[in-house]
């Protein structure tokens, strides 16, 4: 996706003029870790950040309680999204970070961006996808 396609729709998103998509850091070492940890099974949980300038910053992992099997995990939504959702994340024992039908219902659902990790597990197993199952280029920093 160009950048100027990824500025609008993340403007559509968000509401920003964002930009470009980064994943802090320590966001990207929690994911590769725990999908590590909860391996062979999925898991999921919560993307927090918020749009800075012309990026939209993913900082941190919430974690709902989740149920969660070797083909698939789901949230409990029992309670309002907390103030600064910016969409979800979750890992493909499989190894494929490409989402699955079920994948792209839940990001129409939710809204917002979805990182996939796929097995191994490591920051170049990530992808980014939009609310409408459009990959796009993210950054780590």
């Amino acid at each position: 996706m160009r950048l100027a396609d990824l500025g609008k729709a993340l403007a559509g998103l968000f509401g920003t003029g964002a930009e470009e998509v980064v994943l802090a850091e320590g966001a990207a070492d929690e994911l590769c870790h725990f999908a590590r940890e909860v391996a062979p099974k999925e898991f999921m949980a919560v993307l927090k950040g918020g749009v800075r300038g012309k990026e939209l910053r993913i900082t941190e992992l919430v974690f709902q309680p989740f149920v969660n099997t070797v083909a698939s995990s789901s949230m409990s939504m029992d309670l309002p999204l907390m103030s600064g959702s910016v969409g979800t994340a979750h890992s493909h024992p499989s190894g494929s970070n490409r989402p699955s039908r079920q994948d792209l219902r839940l990001f129409a659902k939710m809204g917002g961006v979805h990182l996939i990790i796929g097995s191994p597990y490591r920051r170049e197993n990530i992808a980014c996808y939009l609310s409408d199952g459009t990959r796009v280029e993210f950054s780590v920093g």
